[in-house]
């Protein structure tokens, strides 16, 4: 969830070669792009970060199954790219409550919330892919060519942004195509109920 006002980096521990929260912050830095550290525990990069706890969480979810990841090696630069306000807890740059995702998520919500903007978003995809191209070969002196720890981090950060970024187009394209209407009577249009 990327594109609204502020964005955040889910801190993480050092891999030796670099620390990537630290790596992100500076390129954000270098972009002139406000960012802040945030406390890990957040999303999906938990279960790389911490598979033992991972493999509790998703016993409790379905107590019937297992993952089979409890043993797994920890990947202690697993991290997140977030943006605030997330919660409606959280205010909007205008002092309204936020919240990014609601019942009603639709390009038509996604514009007259506000909650993703396409200067913010674009600034935080540039943050991830110069964070991308900053772990590459040349840059960690103890990379081993052809690695496939570092192919799949490449890959794997690459195919977030792309993912990203094609739905980003596409919600825009959608956009474009239906006519500004109020939400009210784009909720009553969706439903069959206008006459």
């Amino acid at each position: 969830c990327i594109g609204s006002d502020n964005l955040r980096v889910a801190q993480t521990g050092s891999s030796g070669d670099f620390d990537l929260d630290e790596l992100i912050l500076k390129a954000a830095g270098d972009l002139n792009v406000a960012a802040l550290e945030t406390e890990p525990g957040g999303s999906d990069q938990e279960i790389f970060r911490d598979p033992r706890n991972g493999e509790n969480i998703y016993s409790e979810w379905w107590p019937e199954l297992t993952a089979g990841i409890s043993d797994a090696t920890p990947v202690v630069s697993s991290t997140m790219l977030i943006s605030f306000p997330l919660f409606y807890s959280d205010k909007w740059n205008i002092g309204e409550p936020g919240w990014i995702h609601t019942s009603y998520d639709n390009s038509t919500s996604t514009q007259t919330l506000n909650w993703l903007e396409p200067d913010r978003f674009e600034d935080h995809i540039k943050v991830a892919a110069l964070s991308v191209m900053r772990i590459s070969p040349s840059s960690v002196p103890a990379f081993r060519p052809f690695s496939s720890s570092w192919w799949i981090l490449g890959a794997s950060l690459s195919i977030v942004v792309a993912a990203v970024t094609a739905v980003y187009f596409a919600k825009k394209r959608r956009l474009r195509k239906s006519p500004s209407m109020p939400l009210a009577m784009h909720k009553r249009e969706t439903h069959g109920h206008a006459k």
